[in-house]
């Protein structure tokens, strides 16, 4: 995940655009990039070509009330207004600017669409939508080294529900620089898997890769192209959980939860068995026993994976699993002199995992953890913070949206990776963000 950081952009009247969706149809029509239609703007000849992301290291959504104080000489970062959302980014330095909409000639322009996402696609790309939560009606890929925006409407613009874990990703991609993702089209049924080659971006031409009569809920594709699903036949109103293989076959599985390890082959668990598949070149489908993981409370749902080197780690509730590791030994996670009660945020870096929720005393917390040992610290000892979300790098912190007990205000904070104190990057907005997203 990767974020934020700020610039003026007046963003005048901005009101909920009702706007045309523009729905994939299985990888028809090829519409260049560089001759899109331009979006609804104040200027009828300006077309969205570029977002102001330089020297940003966050981007965020929010419609809160007042105005960041902690600006750059010179720039806007107002937040007035409780319905208007704007996009935010936080600086290098840690400023809070709004974000400004660049033309071809990267001269700034204004829109009166809505943001309403920010989500991560790759080490490349983020994707900007603009609609609602899960609806949306346009719709950009933006290039990370520059702010170049791609129009998705040829493609299909995607589906943000949940993907099961809580921190999935809504965007797959695979070693040949495919990205694959639901869309929802005006119908709703199906949902289908479609594939988005990122290799030419001047045409985001989609295929679509489920079949016709599966409506999807949830996938993850490993790095060949294989994808297991889950969804209902829209034939039979049965549900069901199954494999599409990279040259088009499907086979079936029994499984509870599912993921891609570490290893790039698929993993399921059911009952307490955690099985191995594997895929071979004749397309061949093999189930191998992987380990026991016996621990009834878990599952896919509402759920958070986390990465790491040598490990997998599955954070269900208040319960720790490690399902992935270098002995291929499940087992369930203790953390010494702490029990968690709830977990409302959960991040993860290179080398750690961080917690966010409260313990069974009801203290609030941000605790960083150890895979290796199970060792933790917790950053925020105060009790002073009532964490909403956070991102976390090991060069540069922890930065957050919280709420601060001591005097009920709604603040964006930064601590060290080793905790100690709270800087205070804007408290003036007072308000609740979404779609923190950390893009370097």
């Amino acid at each position: 995940m990767k974020k934020m950081a700020k610039v003026y952009v007046a963003l005048t009247a901005i009101a909920t655009l009702a706007f045309g969706l523009f729905s994939c149809s299985g990888g028809e029509g090829n519409n260049p990039l560089a001759t899109t239609e331009p979006i609804t703007t104040t200027q009828a000849s300006s077309t969205l070509k570029y977002l102001d992301i330089q020297n940003a290291k966050s981007l965020y959504i929010s419609g809160g009330s007042g105005t960041s104080s902690n600006k750059a000489a010179g720039i806007n970062a107002s937040t007035s207004g409780s319905v208007t959302k704007k996009i935010f980014k936080i600086t290098d330095e840690d400023h809070i600017e709004e974000l400004k909409y660049l033309d071809a000639n990267k001269k700034e322009i204004t829109i009166t669409n809505q943001p309403a996402a920010i989500c991560s696609v790759n080490s490349d790309y983020i994707f900007v939508g603009f609609g609602n939560n899960s609806y949306f009606s346009t719709g950009y890929l933006v290039r990370k080294s520059d702010g170049a925006v791609f129009d998705m409407k040829n493609a299909g613009m995607p589906f943000l529900n949940n993907m099961g874990w809580i921190n999935a990703p809504f965007f797959h991609t695979d070693k040949k620089n495919n990205m694959y993702y639901i869309i929802d089209e005006i119908s709703s049924v199906p949902r289908k898997i479609i594939r988005v080659n990122l290799s030419g971006e001047v045409s985001l031409a989609s295929v679509t890769v489920s079949p016709s009569t599966d409506s999807v809920t949830w996938f993850e594709v490993d790095k060949d192209g294989n994808i297991i699903y889950e969804g209902r036949s829209i034939n039979t109103s049965k549900d069901f959980l199954r494999i599409r293989k990279n040259t088009g076959g499907l086979k079936n599985i029994s499984a509870n939860s599912y993921w891609i390890g570490l290893d790039d082959c698929i993993y399921i668990r059911d009952s307490s068995h955690i099985k191995k598949i594997t895929i071979d070149a004749e397309d061949n489908v093999t189930e191998n026993d992987y380990g026991i993981l016996d621990n009834s409370y878990f599952y896919r749902w509402g759920s958070y994976k986390l990465n790491f080197k040598t490990r997998i780690i599955i954070i269900c509730g208040n319960s720790i699993s490690e399902v992935y590791n270098p002995s291929s030994s499940p087992r369930t996670i203790t953390l010494t002199g702490l029990t968690l009660n709830i977990v409302t945020d959960v991040k993860s870096t290179e080398n750690f995992y961080y917690i966010a929720g409260k313990d069974n005393s009801g203290n609030t917390i941000l605790i960083k953890v150890n895979p290796e040992n199970d060792s933790w610290t917790n950053l925020l000892p105060d009790n002073n913070y009532e964490l909403y979300t956070f991102t976390a790098s090991e060069t540069d912190g922890i930065t957050f949206n919280a709420l601060r007990l001591s005097d009920g205000k709604k603040i964006i904070g930064k601590v060290g990776i080793n905790g100690g104190g709270v800087t205070v990057i804007d408290e003036e907005s007072n308000a609740q963000i979404s779609y923190l997203e950390r893009i370097n």
